[in-house]
């Protein structure tokens, strides 16, 4: 994956103009689908908070964030490079979070990238999905969307034949209406989707855990 200036840097030179605008139109374009992707989210989540009832798998308390990231990717783009772009945005998006848990979340997220590049439904209604994880002291959920478009013009092949773009929001899970075991049974998926396994996998529900149970106790106090 590659931002506006990487890509930029591949049209260098007047002759390039042309196509320089190109790319610049391209991440305009990607911009604005982020600032509706950001309100689609945020809309379902407020919907989220406005429903009293018992039905939601992960409950939220509060919006507390927004992220987006527009990028281009090319045929040839490095797997492990878009393992490390996911890497680096939950980085920011969760700033005190566990390094296996974002690890393991960058490695699922990735896969779940390629398979939505493949859906035709992504080019128009992006793809959606969350995760769970620990910020701090605290337990959060990003629910996330995808989307997709070709690049029409060949001549930017060589450094975007997709523009991608994808954004998060980021909500704190509301513990008073959520079980333990519904908790780890969506936290200890997402580590397993990233080969996290043995004795790793048992300190990170472990401590996971731990954090859940003195939340739940705040709470109840």
């Amino acid at each position: 994956m590659g931002q506006l200036k990487e890509v930029l840097n591949s049209f260098n030179g007047d002759a390039f103009s042309e196509e320089r605008e190109q790319v610049e139109t391209l991440f305009e374009l990607g911009a604005a689908r982020a600032a509706l992707m950001e309100l689609e989210l945020n809309q379902h989540l407020n919907a989220l908070l406005a429903n009293d009832g018992d039905n939601q798998s992960i409950p939220v308390s509060s919006i507390i964030g927004a992220y987006s990231h527009v990028h281009a990717m090319t045929y040839y783009t490095d797997p492990n490079h878009i393992v490390a772009t996911f890497r680096n945005a939950l980085a920011k998006a969760v700033t005190v979070g566990r390094f296996r848990a974002i690890d393991s979340i960058s490695a699922l997220l990735a896969e779940s990238l390629k398979s939505a590049l493949q859906d035709p439904n992504t080019h128009t209604e992006g793809k959606a999905l969350y995760v769970v994880l620990a910020d701090g002291q605290s337990l959060v959920r990003l629910d996330i969307k995808m989307w997709c478009a070709d690049v029409p013009s060949h001549t930017l092949h060589k450094a975007a034949e997709k523009i991608v773009v994808v954004s998060a929001v980021k909500s704190t899970i509301d513990v008073t209406r959520l079980t333990l075991n519904t908790f780890l049974h969506v936290y200890q998926r997402q580590l397993r989707a990233g080969s996290v396994g043995g004795s790793d996998l048992m300190r990170e529900i472990e401590d996971i855990a731990a954090l859940f149970r003195a939340l739940k106790r705040i709470h109840e106090a």
